[in-house]
């Protein structure tokens, strides 16, 4: 039996269905073949625009900016054809020197009924006041990063019950009113929003809690509405607050039941970063015990201080030194504490893993460990 050419192609919306379901690569390869697959095969490709790279041309990891993104906004706003393919949108709101009439963002955001990841980042707009979000519902959303108040407020109310992936700078106000998020399962941003939903988000998975430090502030308020979400694995706390108030807001929490993966950041009571001599005796105890306790199921635990990451030089060498010393002492007082944990990193100077004899033996930290509560709402792509 010899083999011919197709005499007809397809229905076009059959082609377009079996293509749709290619990865990237296979589909730029795809839009070589003849006109006709370049035709549905090039909008597919702006199914997933990020602006930025996960690595770089050696392999290593890399988040630098893509440097076509604009031009690909630019064409979405004068072709709503193509933008009714586009799942994952990485906004580029920081454009500045662009003014882009609301009605031509309205149309473009009407004509994406497929957003599936849309993240809005950038604080100080020039030239753009309405971005044409107004009342706009995508009812494929599930990923969202709002980054300022200007964006659009009603834009959070519209989709937080169906919403995954929530991602909200410190200065957004979240919106008032009863609010549930029954389908979320990653969070990253300020305090006073997920603890209004904490007892509704039961599926939540991952949470990353970032609030600075407000001067004269003294109505922190407890953490133990989280311990309701029973699915959370994964808790970062980024408190710019000393360790009494980190242990007055963790005093009535009976128990996270699930955690695995922990790290805290707070201003920890062993560092006086006034002095120009930290000597051995100045230095504090934590109270690590108190901490911890309300997460006895914790694996893999790294607590950092605002301190250790400001340029100081006078003792860095000593306090690194103290911290390798120190550190293995912790380790075994936490591991009664946390009888499961296999990696303790206090900071990037001392990091530990537990061996098969149960002793604790150096190890390195690697920021990996914190990306894995940072994740992108729209992933970062390869170089």
């Amino acid at each position: 039996m010899t083999s011919r050419a197709f005499s007809r192609p397809f229905l076009e919306e059959l082609e377009c269905e079996i293509l749709e379901r290619l990865g990237q690569h296979d589909l730029l390869s795809t839009s070589r073949v003849c006109r006709r697959f370049h035709a549905i095969s090039a909008p597919l490709l702006l199914r997933h625009i990020a602006r930025y790279r996960l690595v770089n041309e050696d392999g290593y990891r890399s988040y630098t900016r893509l440097p076509n993104t604009y031009k690909v906004v630019a064409r979405l706003l004068h072709d709503g054809d193509i933008c009714r393919h586009v799942r994952y949108f990485d906004m580029p709101t920081d454009v500045g020197s662009v003014t882009v009439p609301p009605d031509a963002l309205r149309a473009m955001w009407l004509s994406m009924a497929k957003l599936v990841a849309l993240s809005l980042t950038g604080r100080l707009i020039a030239g753009v006041l309405d971005w044409g979000l107004n009342d706009v519902y995508f009812p494929g959303l599930r990923r969202l990063r709002v980054d300022s108040n200007s964006m659009c407020p009603s834009l959070i109310t519209l989709h937080i019950d169906s919403l995954t992936h929530l991602r909200l700078d410190d200065d957004v106000t979240f919106p008032s009113g009863d609010i549930q998020a029954t389908s979320l399962t990653h969070y990253h941003g300020p305090l006073e929003a997920i603890l209004r939903f904490a007892t509704h988000a039961k599926t939540l998975q991952f949470c990353t809690i970032h609030e600075p430090g407000t001067y004269g502030r003294t109505d922190w308020p407890s953490l133990s509405s989280l311990t309701a979400c029973r699915s959370l694995r994964t808790l970062m706390l980024v408190l710019e607050v000393p360790e009494a108030v980190l242990l007055r807001m963790l005093e009535n929490c009976v128990r996270f039941p699930s955690i695995e993966i922990l790290l805290l950041k707070y201003k920890i009571a062993w560092y006086d970063p006034t002095r120009t001599q930290v000597n051995q005796q100045d230095r504090l105890e934590p109270s690590f015990e108190r901490l911890f306790a309300p997460f006895p199921t914790a694996k893999r635990i790294a607590v950092f201080d605002d301190y250790w990451d400001s340029d100081h030089d006078s003792d860095d060498d000593d306090d690194d030194y103290w911290l390798t010393k120190q550190g293995p002492i912790w380790a075994e007082r936490l591991s009664k504490t946390c009888s499961n944990v296999e990696f303790i990193a206090f900071g990037e100077a001392c990091a530990l893993t537990r061996g098969p004899d149960q002793r604790w033996m150096a190890s390195r930290f690697t920021w990996e460990f914190e990306e894995t509560f940072g994740q992108w709402v729209v992933p970062a792509v390869s170089g």
